[in-house]
């Protein structure tokens, strides 16, 4: 049976709102992981903590974007700033 124009257009909007749903926070959790100890001890944040949190809930889509959404202008936003800041106190050996 062929598929018409509208259930293409439905079809295909569907399977965007679910990868963007679903990426978004993946994508959030990739580069939370992917910045420096450091940078997130310096801005008073819990980098295991919020890696696990975007990737758990990116189960759930609606949830996990809007986890996403906030970290990426809050949570990134600070932790960025200490991750690009040349002169930030670095860690000392123990």
């Amino acid at each position: 049976m062929p598929v018409g124009i509208f259930e293409f257009l439905i079809l295909t909007i569907l399977l965007v709102s679910v990868l963007v749903m679903s990426g978004v926070p993946l994508w959030a959790a990739i580069d939370a992981n992917r910045m420096k100890d450091e940078s997130w001890e310096m801005a008073g944040r819990d980098k295991r903590s919020w890696v696990l949190i975007l990737i758990g809930c990116a189960v759930f889509w609606g949830l996990g974007f809007i986890v996403a959404v906030y970290y990426l202008r809050s949570v990134r936003r600070t932790v960025a700033a200490f991750e690009r800041d040349p002169n930030r106190p670095t860690r000392t050996p123990m």
